[in-house]
């Protein structure tokens, strides 16, 4: 398994799962044909089984776009969610073949390689729904924000999940090219160290709200750390939690309420009134 298989492995394992590498999914299913890919993991938890294929990123686009242009780029959603996308779009087709097996398939990402990609609930649900645009309503005789509104957020267009129909120039609707996936899970991972840091330099009073307050505060905290790593005090080991983003394809297998509900997972789904965005959490 690639690093991004193994931290999966290791959120199953925490998690209660039982899961299979590469199984013989022909045996497992009862299928009159072998089928023509092999998924990474099939699942099981509570009696239901689901089927994950896994992405992992190692793009360094961005990094040598910013060394060529010393520091600064410019870029467009091509660049921001191009490579997310097209993961998102050829995991979707590897877990084709096993549409209508009653199951869910659920295409999951990680990023251990630290690569290019941002995998935050902003740039995953633009990959999969179109990018993001921001709405307002002006008072012409202000200048500002109409009283009584505030900022919209939309998808545009061309997400993996969300694609243009034309009729010549006119669009007609739009579609769904991937039915038959359940979801999109992100699998994150943290050192425990991080948060033991967080916490200290948290815990140090900053006297006012001047910068050179905050800078003395920033001092006492960087040494307490200091102190403490070097009286063996900071934990080690790594903690993982998903992100789990729905689909509303109709050929697709809801994924179960009973799965990725550990403390820290979020799921995030469609809103009565066509909103999509956060709606449980651990």
């Amino acid at each position: 398994m690639n690093q991004a298989e193994q931290r999966f492995a290791s959120y199953l394992d925490a998690n209660d799962y039982s899961w299979t590498f590469e199984p013989d999914y022909q045996a497992e299913f009862a299928l009159v044909e072998r089928l023509k890919t092999k998924p990474d993991f099939l699942v099981s938890r509570g009696g239901v089984r689901g089927v994950c294929e896994v992405r992992q990123f190692e793009s360094s686009r961005m990094r040598d776009a910013l060394e060529k242009g010393g520091g600064r780029i410019f870029h467009g959603p091509k660049t921001a969610y191009g490579a997310l996308r097209s993961a998102i779009w050829e995991k979707a087709e590897q877990l084709r073949p096993l549409r209508g097996l009653g199951v869910p398939l659920i295409i999951v990402l990680a990023n251990p390689l630290r690569a290019d990609v941002v995998l935050d609930d902003r740039h995953v649900s633009a990959a999969m729904f179109g990018n993001p645009k921001f709405g307002f309503t002006i008072d012409p005789r202000t200048g500002g924000l109409a009283e009584g509104t505030k900022m919209r957020l939309s998808l545009e267009d061309y997400g993996v999940f969300r694609s243009p129909i034309w009729h010549g120039e006119q669009l007609v609707d739009w579609e769904n090219r991937h039915p038959h996936v359940s979801a999109v899970a992100v699998v994150h991972e943290r050192l425990n160290s991080a948060d033991w840091r967080d916490e200290i330099m948290r815990s140090i009073p900053v006297a006012d709200q001047t910068l050179e307050a905050a800078g003395r505060a920033a001092v006492v905290a960087l040494r307490t750390v200091k102190e403490r790593v070097a009286a063996g005090e900071e934990p080690t080991g790594t903690y993982r939690w998903v992100d789990l983003y729905e689909v509303d394809g109709d050929q697709a297998v809801a994924v179960p309420v009973g799965w990725f509900d550990g403390a820290r997972d979020r799921r995030f789904g469609f809103h009565d009134g066509g909103g999509y965005g956060l709606s449980s959490a651990g």
